[in-house]
């Protein structure tokens, strides 16, 4: 069982979405599908993980495109849900991405912005990035969030980067996402970086918490 936390208003979420991946598809439409590959650690306020360590895995890094989960397939002998919005508004896009992993080794990836913000722009560079992003990554070793708002206003980063050679959160890639532009209406793919991503079970306890992650046929 993948434990779960209260994430202030937002724990309760990756519970509705595990029941509602549905709704991210309909008959005329191929499902929503993802790959992830997430890990916490690191930083001078983290006790709980000294260095990176895997927390989600789903799908395989490779050149060019990585090998993708549909929603409702399986990986690593688990089920997999997928939901997910990349909508344009504005002068760029409103996300909301989750990607669950069920199992006794299993956890999930909540990645959204400010709805009707437009937050998430399309690059002018591969160096260019996207800030004032939410995310929670939940593990077995249990939930971290960082909440972009009034105190933590960067929030988390997305650039536009992805390592083929499958990195432990797919830190050392530094080259561009080959797909180009790598974020489009029902799709994105890049890496986000939490530096301040907050332990649920421990207030003040804070890590650093990474992804290279693809989400595909969301909603627009």
């Amino acid at each position: 069982m993948i434990s779960h936390f209260t994430l202030r208003h937002s724990g309760w979420a990756l519970l509705v979405a595990a029941a509602g991946v549905a709704a991210c598809s309909n008959s005329s439409n191929p499902p929503p599908d993802t790959f992830i590959n997430a890990a916490i650690g690191g930083g001078t306020m983290c006790s709980t993980f000294p260095s990176l360590k895997t927390s989600l895995q789903i799908g395989t890094a490779t050149a060019g495109h990585p090998n993708t989960v549909q929603d409702g397939g399986s990986d690593r002998n688990a089920n997999v849900n997928v939901n997910c919005t990349v909508h344009p508004q504005g002068n760029g896009f409103d996300i909301e991405l989750t990607a669950i992993e069920n199992g006794p080794q299993g956890g999930s990836l909540t990645i959204s912005s400010p709805q009707g913000a437009g937050t998430v722009t399309a690059p002018t560079s591969p160096t260019s990035s996207a800030s004032g992003v939410s995310a929670s990554f939940v593990s077995q070793g249990g939930v971290y969030r960082e909440q972009a708002g009034s105190t933590d206003t960067t929030g988390c980063t997305i650039t536009w980067l992805y390592d083929a050679g499958g990195s432990v959160g797919g830190v050392a890639g530094d080259e561009a996402v080959p797909t180009q532009p790598p974020i489009a209406a029902g799709r994105i793919w890049g890496h986000i970086k939490c530096p301040k991503a907050e332990y649920q079970s421990q207030p003040g306890v804070y890590c650093d918490a990474e992804a290279d992650f693809i989400f595909e046929q969301c909603n627009q």
